[in-house]
């Protein structure tokens, strides 16, 4: 870690909030640097140096070195909800990581619904979180989607040149989509390639065009792909998987600038 990063970053990086709440908590007087208050956005604070304060709660450079980061790629059964906890006493995805996991701080990088399963991504990192989930980083999500209905040409066409979603009022961003196989019963296997952060956007789509969603199964997310994992297992990401994450993001960041 280099030992000068941008104070919201620092913030984001100790798990206090993502890197956008940091600058509002900045701006309105709520973040010391040794004692004084700072409100500029963009100041670089010395990891060895500096003792940060936030909301009253101190963070040293010391704290942010030793914390230990983990990033997990879990194959999300259905009937698993993506969220840390559940007023309705759901499974949570918290509650099917080994106990190991548990208390370590590690949170969903976006979401997949109750009864879709598949590759989701979670991380106690908090600039690693915030890059791999917002949709201005452009990462791609891949779909496998299982569907019974009449799917026609032209209905393929109007995803990928981005269709109005009535049900939102919202039109969407172009989405890749073909058809992988067909099987008796009007059942198809379409292949989606989503970059937008839609909620529940494919069966959304799908429901448009009466198409019923029999499974939904994400298969990819950026550079890392569910591979053999089966519902329910985990694995670590590998050092060169987490720089590429990193470097995509990086670049995705700059082409994204006027």
């Amino acid at each position: 870690m280099k030992k000068q990063i941008r104070l919201n970053r620092a913030i984001s990086q100790a798990g206090i909030c993502s890197r956008r709440r940091a600058d509002e908590l900045i701006q309105n007087g709520q973040v010391k640097i040794n004692g004084k208050v700072v409100t500029k956005l963009g100041i670089k604070i010395d990891l060895d140096k500096d003792v940060i304060e936030v909301q009253g709660k101190k963070i040293t450079g010391n704290l942010l070195e030793k914390k230990k980061f983990l990033y997990i790629t879990l194959y999300k059964p259905i009937k698993v909800v993506t969220t840390l906890s559940d007023p309705q006493s759901r499974t949570t995805i918290i509650d099917i990581l080994p106990s190991h996991l548990k208390g370590k701080g590690l949170v969903p990088i976006g979401r997949l619904d109750y009864f879709s399963e598949g590759l989701l991504l979670l991380s106690n990192d908090g600039d690693f979180v915030f890059k791999m989930s917002h949709p201005k980083f452009h990462l791609p999500k891949v779909y496998h989607v299982e569907v019974r209905g009449n799917i026609r040409p032209n209905q393929l066409l109007i995803m990928k040149k981005g269709m109005f979603l009535k049900e939102l009022n919202i039109r969407l961003a172009p989405v890749k989509v073909d058809i992988i196989k067909k099987n008796p019963g009007n059942r198809y296997l379409l292949k989606f390639v989503l970059v937008q952060g839609i909620n529940r956007q494919i069966r959304r789509m799908c429901k448009t065009f009466n198409w019923k969603v029999l499974r939904l199964k994400r298969i990819s997310h950026g550079p890392i792909v569910l591979g053999d994992l089966q519902p329910g297992e985990f694995r670590y990401l590998s050092p060169s998987e987490i720089e590429l994450c990193k470097r995509q993001t990086h670049k995705a960041c700059h082409l994204d600038r006027p």
